[in-house]
């Protein structure tokens, strides 16, 4: 506590005719710790001046509203316990100080809106350090959809577009520019989040022969009153804006939806199955109809 601090206290500090401690070292506008020459004018405080057997001689209780005669004996002990130097009392930080023969004085800062603006400071620092993580997550799911997983190297459930079709086919090899690959993503309304593209062709035929297409979108909501909704906007992102679609609604055992939609030509269809907070939408070129494989099409997620 500096000098300028002691001669700046409103009375009865200043004028109690008690000498005051010796000043710390350093300049008379430097800080000394947590007082300053402003506090007297910044900031709730009492002061508690004892003798050395802890006898409470006067209680200077004029400068603020929540501490009480009935309170002093607390903050004493508190004062007493520590000795000289600065100390930490609930939400007040204090100073005491040996004032002269058998004179001691205790001043209590008030820091209650101090520690609350660090307690918002950190969780904030928290919420900050949260939000990063989950971007690196985001950022890396984002990357994990642009590069993909080979089929042969994915493990979750899929329909595999080898037993939609009646007819045998094959996956394209990779190196034909036709690649079959599962894409992952990360989303906090869906921690299960995956896509699969199929492309396959005819035993017989040669490479640049396209038999059959299947993309498929697998979700695991963390909100099932949202299956549906999700269901219907993956719908309209798959949806070419080249052809005209129409669209029904049927019912299946043990599902809670399915929605259909085919273009005219019947050559492109889309199906959205729902059961509890699963949700899968596939796209599919090929001769099949989807409406008669919705038994397989529900499987992946049992």
């Amino acid at each position: 506590m500096s000098w300028t601090t002691l001669q700046a206290l409103p009375p009865p500090i200043a004028e109690s005719g008690l000498p005051p401690p010796e000043p710390p070292q350093g300049g008379p506008n430097e800080r000394d710790g947590h007082f300053t020459p402003e506090t007297p004018f910044s900031t709730r405080y009492f002061v508690l001046r004892y003798k050395d057997d802890g006898t409470l001689v006067l209680a200077d209780l004029t400068k603020i509203a929540s501490v009480t005669d009935a309170d002093t004996a607390e903050y004493l002990t508190a004062a007493l316990k520590n000795g000289e130097g600065y100390g930490r009392c609930g939400s007040y930080r204090f100073f005491v100080a040996h004032t002269g023969d058998d004179q001691n004085m205790a001043i209590f800062l008030d820091s209650y809106q101090q520690f609350r603006a660090i307690r918002l400071l950190l969780l904030w620092s928290l919420l900050a350090d949260v939000g990063c993580t989950l971007l690196v997550l985001l950022l890396a799911g984002q990357w994990m959809e642009r590069r993909g997983v080979p089929l042969e190297d994915f493990r979750q459930p899929y329909v595999e577009l080898q037993e939609l079709e009646s007819t045998p086919v094959v996956l394209f090899d990779p190196s034909s520019g036709h690649d079959s690959r599962a894409y992952r993503e990360h989303s906090l309304l869906a921690p299960a989040w995956y896509s699969v593209t199929q492309q396959a062709r005819s035993p017989e035929n040669g490479v640049s022969c396209c038999a059959a297409q299947l993309e498929a979108m697998y979700f695991r909501l963390l909100l099932p009153s949202m299956a549906r909704s999700v269901a219907q906007a993956q719908m309209e992102q798959y949806r070419l804006v080249n052809l005209s679609w129409s669209y029904e609604t049927l019912e299946h055992p043990g599902l809670d939806f399915v929605l259909l939609a085919r273009e005219p030509e019947g050559l492109w269809q889309m199906a959205a199955l729902g059961r509890g907070d699963q949700v899968a939408v596939y796209l599919y070129c090929g001769q099949e109809q989807l409406r008669d494989h919705l038994d397989l099409l529900s499987s992946w997620g049992r």
